[in-house]
C-alpha cells in the first residue's frame, strides 16, 4: 500500500498509531524512516531484522505472525551515478520477485 500526501499532512502519525493499536501478538511491525545516506544495504539489514529462517532458505517472520514495514520518506534516498535511488531498487526487486539476494553468498 502506498500513503501519499503533501508535507505536514500527518501522514507519518496517522500510520504509527495504527501500528500502536494493532495487536503485538498476531502482527509484528517495524517502521524505517529513509533519508539521503540510506543505501540499499542499510535497508537490507533492517528488512532482515524482522525475519527468521523458516525452512531451507525461505525467511519470514515468526509462524502465526504477519510483519508490516512502513517506509518513511521513501523519496529521499540520493541518486546514484546512474540516476537512480537503490533502496528504491531493493523494494522493486522484493515487490517483483519476492526474494532479497544473500549479500555474503553471491557467488555460485
Amino acid at each position: 500500500m502506498i500513503y501519499v500526501g503533501t508535507a505536514g499532512t500527518g501522514k507519518s502519525i496517522i500510520i504509527k498509531n495504527f501500528f500502536n493499536s494493532i495487536d503485538p501478538e498476531t502482527i509484528v511491525t517495524q517502521a524505517i524512516s529513509m533519508n539521503s545516506y540510506t543505501d540499499s544495504q542499510a535497508l537490507q539489514v533492517v528488512i532482515e531484522s524482522q525475519v527468521d529462517k523458516l525452512s531451507g532458505s525461505n525467511y519470514g517472520p515468526q509462524p502465526g505472525k504477519t510483519l508490516i514495514y512502513f517506509m518513511d520518506d521513501i523519496n529521499m534516498p540520493k541518486l546514484d551515478k546512474y540516476f537512480t535511488q537503490n533502496p528504491i531498487c531493493l523494494v522493486r526487486q522484493i515487490i517483483d520477485y519476492g526474494l532479497i539476494y544473500n549479500r555474503e553468498k553471491l557467488s555460485v
